[in-house]
């Protein structure tokens, strides 16, 4: 189900962004296995339906998805919430989550919350990274919880922050 993760994401970024006008087509990994994908909706909100020889994936995506957050896992408070998606596999029931948020706050503020959040569900931060303009923090709780969270500035804007998390 990799392969078909990656071309999930792919296909969700495109959905996400609506940049793409194709609503349906394949990829073909390295190893020749093919993944079918298909694409409904507008330019807001979009379902998109990934079948593979591992199993099949449904993202739902746009401005008005609420995202199904782990408990314990919540937005950043005040943040304006500019998309969501989730993910649902057939292959198990745990999927996965995303929002993107835009916040005025600064970038430190951010990444404090999100470590005392994380801390406060149990959630191991076993990743961080600082570069320049970026922030991104990933961990795992011992329920099987993975989240990542990245935040980027964005000069007069403020923040924008992506948060990811679902089910191991």
């Amino acid at each position: 189900m990799k392969n078909s993760i990656i071309a999930a994401t792919v296909v969700a970024s495109l959905a996400l962004a609506a940049c793409s006008k194709e609503r349906s087509g394949t990829f073909t990994d390295d190893e020749g296995n093919v993944t079918e994908y298909t694409v409904d909706g507008d330019n807001e909100n979009s379902t998109v339906e990934i079948k593979s020889d591992d199993g099949n994936m449904t993202i739902n995506a746009g401005k008005d998805v609420t995202a199904n957050l782990p408990d314990g896992v919540t937005t950043y408070p005040g943040a304006k919430i500019l998309s969501s998606a989730n993910m649902n596999s057939s292959e198990d029931s745990k999927g996965g989550a995303m929002v993107q948020m835009e916040t005025p706050d600064s970038k430190d503020k951010i990444v404090k919350y999100y470590k005392d959040s994380f801390k406060a569900k149990g959630i191991d931060v076993e990743t961080e990274v600082t570069a320049d303009k970026m922030s991104m923090m990933a961990g795992k709780a011992k329920d099987g919880t993975v989240v990542s969270v990245m935040v980027n500035e964005a000069g007069d804007d403020g923040n924008m922050i992506m948060l990811t998390a679902g089910r191991e």
